[in-house]
């Protein structure tokens, strides 16, 4: 999970840099330009190579720790609904009940066909946490406060996979 969230920040970060390297676009030129330079002495602007090797170093994301409760996510029936979610990577969230590994148990092949990520809003101890991958044939589970992203997505009810265009069960 960490090397997939590490990759996905990484890419927007490498993003970000292309952009900021862009061309300025002259919308009118007088002829009497000057140099910012005077105006900002304090400003010193990286040179590529050191915004190159900042892109490169691994990039450490915040995992919540243990024990992780997530109040408006509760085991339960999620019904298909079509989403347009603009992501490569889908994922799923589950929790430690026996709901969540039951799912995982039967869904784990196409979870790992997916290059699912999974996240798990409802867990208590690090077992709990083990005993999830282990009903997901090792694919990366973390532990992540899924408030937010119960919002976000609209939904009350786990497990659940998320793909850029349908929340499904």
């Amino acid at each position: 999970m960490n090397s997939a969230l590490q990759i996905i920040a990484l890419t927007v970060f490498i993003c970000g840099i292309k952009i900021a390297q862009a061309e300025p676009f002259v919308i009118y030129d007088n002829g009497q330009t000057q140099s910012i330079d005077k105006y900002t002495p304090a400003i010193k602007s990286p040179g590529k190579a050191s915004l190159i090797r900042s892109a490169t170093r691994p990039t450490k994301i915040k995992i919540a720790q243990l024990p992780v409760s997530t109040a408006a996510l509760t085991p339960g029936k999620v019904h298909r609904k079509e989403a347009n979610l603009f992501m490569d990577t889908p994922f799923f969230i589950v929790g430690a009940d026996p709901h969540s590994s039951q799912w995982l148990i039967q869904h784990r092949n196409k979870l790992k066909a997916l290059n699912a990520i999974g996240i798990a809003v409802n867990v208590q101890t690090q077992e709990q946490l083990k005993l999830l991958q282990k009903s997901a044939g090792g694919i990366p589970i973390s532990p992540i406060r899924g408030g937010k992203l119960a919002k976000q997505l609209a939904i009350k009810h786990y497990p659940v996979l998320v793909s850029g265009r349908i929340i499904e069960q």
